[in-house]
């Protein structure tokens, strides 16, 4: 249907030069463009996407210009709706695509 089969467990580790939060990186991986990108572009055994090291250091990240207000202000607003999902003041379907609506305000690197 709507998801992507995964296994095991991939942690994302942020470059010491990065400062967008992990909340930020988490709802990145959220777009339905990624999963269309891993689809087309990543590596899919057996029907599983697999997010090893190798295909998830590959993906197109969207970073913040830190200079732009109206970006920080965004990537602060997806942080929030991130944590508001977190402690389940709001439901995930909501926070979704509130995130989704706001990355399509900030705009999505080509896929």
């Amino acid at each position: 249907g709507d998801s992507i089969a995964t296994q095991d467990v991939t942690a994302i580790c942020p470059k010491g030069s990065t400062r967008e939060t992990v909340e930020y990186i988490a709802a990145y991986l959220t777009l339905p463009a990624l999963s269309k990108w891993i689809q087309i572009k990543g590596l899919i055994k057996g029907g599983i996407a697999e997010f090893s090291e190798r295909p998830t250091a590959s993906i197109p990240f969207r970073g913040i210009d830190w200079g732009n207000k109206k970006e920080v202000s965004i990537h602060n607003q997806i942080t929030s709706i991130v944590d508001e999902v977190l402690s389940h003041n709001i439901q995930i379907e909501f926070g979704l695509h509130d995130i989704h609506a706001c990355f399509t305000k900030l705009g999505l690197p080509e896929i």
